[in-house]
This record gives C-alpha cells, structure tokens and sequence, in this order.
C-alpha cells in the first residue's frame, strides 16, 4: 500500500519512470501527473529484460576474466620454464669457467712438477760430482802430508810427483759449472684477472617485450 499521507489505502499499482519509484493512482494524479508512467507489471517486465541484459553481460565479463586466469597462468608457467633455462645457462657458465680454471691449474701445476725434478736431478747430479771431488781432494791431502814427514829419498820425490798430478787432475776436475737454479716464477695475466674481476660472466635481462 502507499505510504504517502492521506494515499494509505491505495495499492501500488503504478511505476513513475522518471522518479524510478512505485506509486499509487492518486500519487500519479498529483506529484507525477506530467511524468512518465507505466504498470508495474510493465514496469517489471522492462526491469527484468535489464536484468537478464546484465547478467549475460556479467557472465560475459566472466568468461573474459577466466580467459584472462587462464592466460596468466599460462604466461606464468612459461616464465617459470625460462627462469629454470636461466638458471641452468649460469649454472654451465660458471661450471665451464671453473673448468677452464681448474685445467689452467693442472697444466701450470705439472709443469711445474716437471721443471721441480728436473732441478732435484741436475742438483743431485752436481752434488754427487762435488762429494766426490771433496773426498779425493781430502784423500789427497792426507798422501801429501804423510809424503811431507817422509825422509827424503828417490821414492819421495816420486811419491810427490805422481801425488802432484794426482791432485792436479783432482783440481782440474773441479772446474764444474757450478749449480744453479734457473729463476721462476708465476706470472698471472693482470688484463685477464681484471676482467675477470671487474666485469661479469653474463647478466639478467628482464623485458616486458616477447623476444619473439
């Protein structure tokens, strides 16, 4: 029923379209009389077509934002496999640059190895040469001081000869080249540290643009 004072025992049977309100005969006699007025039946009827138009458009918007989830998940998927790819790419960049090191080490290593025996060699060569050379030298010393002491006779005097010559041969002998270690040292490559150092085997590059 109307709710306007004095209209409390007219029904609702009307609809203002201007106003968008229920009325009663007397309402649209009065207040609405130069408005727009239709039934209520009419005016459910036009609501309802409204209604119906809006609720498929919903349902369309619907289907658009389910699209654009399942897309999303799509794209996201995708960007997960290619940060896996990434990540795999740095994992052999610095697994090949650790290679590289790692065989550089060896290689430097080894030769060392080499050029170290080779000097143990020559040093256990010279000084087996020189311990030997020091032992006839003192055995020479101890002919010619016992010749020293000796009386002198004609098996003296040739005694002292041949021990002349004998150490002589010794001295002579002596004249070795003495040994020395040739100088080494590891000299790295400053350009190749400092890039190393200062600049980065590969970067991240994040782009809302598709490489394709």
């Amino acid at each position: 029923m109307c709710k306007e004072k004095g209209h409390e025992t007219e029904p609702l049977d009307g609809y203002c379209n201007n106003c968008k309100v229920s009325i009663c005969d007397r309402c649209g006699e009065t207040r609405h009389t130069h408005h727009t007025k239709v039934s209520i039946q009419q005016a459910t009827e036009a609501e309802k077509l409204m209604l119906e138009e809006t609720v498929e458009q919903v349902k369309t918007q619907v289907v658009e934002l389910e699209m654009q989830m399942k897309t999303t998940t799509e794209l996201f998927t995708i960007s997960k496999e290619k940060i896996a790819k990434a990540r795999k790419n740095v994992w052999t960049t610095v697994e090949e640059l650790i290679r590289v090191l790692k065989e550089h080490e060896r290689t430097m290593l080894t030769e060392l190895d080499v050029i170290e025996k080779a000097q143990q060699r020559d040093y256990l060569t010279q000084l087996e040469h020189l311990q030997a050379s020091v032992h006839e030298l003192k055995s020479s010393v101890r002919n010619c001081e016992e010749i020293l002491h000796k009386n002198v006779s004609v098996e003296t005097v040739q005694a002292q000869q041949a021990e002349i010559e004998r150490s002589k041969g010794v001295l002579k002998a002596l004249k070795l080249d003495i040994y020395r270690p040739c100088h080494l040292c590891y000299r790295a490559d400053e350009d190749y540290i400092e890039n190393l150092t200062c600049k980065v085997p590969g970067k991240v590059f994040v782009s809302k643009t598709d490489p394709l």
